[in-house]
């Protein structure tokens, strides 16, 4: 099961996870990727499972993914990181410690690769990084944060049914990440390597109850879209979730909420493109779909 991960310019890529309690399509559960076929390494051929964390692209030149391979019972996962061109030839397959297994990750403009390490393995969550960056060769260039710098997360990342799941990507120079539970936030200067904004966003409150955040995307301007599950309570005192869509000003630090049924029914946010709040709709039983834009006026 799954759900469109992210968008850009350059492509969309998808994420193999159920999000929050809430039921998306059936199209993901197919490949893990539909960008393009993936041709298996021998390495993949001789495992007998393969879980894909996250896919990131830049159409045309590369795609890198997040994978951990399981050969036998037994046998300890295999986490990688795997560098293919966009035709889906294996450039390079990186094997990490479990402390750098990522969770997600994000190409930017240089096709160096961002990731956020998932949890620190058996190590002292004060000795390895939570953000590597990688050149698309997978040569380590940058470690930023200890894990210990986001102590609710210092020995994995916290997410769940109930509070969300880690978002991040690439876009205008900034590789930005926010964790759930924290809700912490952070702007990273793609060329310099600075830290650019470290604050926690909390979460949108509806009637006293947290939604919680499905999907979370990063306006160039720094302001953040995200799209919301929030719990309603009926009559007869069954419980359902329903979506609700929210912009984060950085400068008031509030969130103020929106509503782009009126243009985009029934579609899911994906990304943004300028002012442009992009959602897209797949067809019942189909791997086409349709992509709707919006402006929050």
């Amino acid at each position: 099961m799954g759900q469109i991960r992210a968008w850009s310019r350059d492509c969309v890529a998808s994420r193999e996870i159920r999000r929050c309690g809430i039921q998306h399509d059936s199209y993901l559960r197919r490949k893990w990727v539909f960008l393009s076929r993936f041709r298996r390494s021998s390495a993949s051929t001789r495992s007998a499972a393969v879980s894909i964390h996250d896919v990131s692209a830049r159409q045309g030149q590369l795609i890198a993914v997040s994978a951990t391979y399981v050969k036998s019972r037994g046998v300890l996962p295999a986490a990688v990181l795997l560098i293919l061109d966009f035709g889906g030839n294996l450039r390079s397959a990186v094997a990490l410690d479990p402390s750098r297994e990522i969770i997600s990750l994000a190409i930017d403009d240089r096709l160096n690769i961002w990731s956020l390490a998932w949890h620190s393995g058996d190590k002292n969550p004060g000795a390895v990084p939570l953000v590597t960056e990688y050149s698309k060769q997978g040569e380590v260039l940058r470690e930023l944060f200890k894990r210990t710098d986001f102590p609710p997360h210092e020995d994995s990342i916290q997410q769940g049914p109930n509070i969300g799941s880690v978002q991040a990507g690439c876009g205008a120079g900034v590789f930005w990440f926010w964790l759930p539970k924290s809700t912490d936030f952070v702007e990273i200067n793609t060329t310099t390597g600075a830290v650019m904004n470290k604050t926690k966003t909390q979460s949108p409150q509806v009637s006293g109850q947290t939604a919680c955040i499905l999907k979370l995307v990063r306006e160039s301007s720094g302001a953040i879209v995200v799209e919301a599950a929030v719990e309603n309570t009926r009559p007869n005192d069954t419980k359902d979730r329903s979506l609700r869509h929210y912009m984060w000003s950085p400068e008031t630090k509030s969130w103020t909420a929106y509503d782009p049924a009126s243009t985009c029914p029934d579609y899911r946010l994906i990304g943004v493109d300028g002012d442009k709040h992009l959602y897209m709709r797949f067809k019942p039983g189909s791997m086409r779909g349709s992509i709707c834009s919006y402006i929050r006026r």
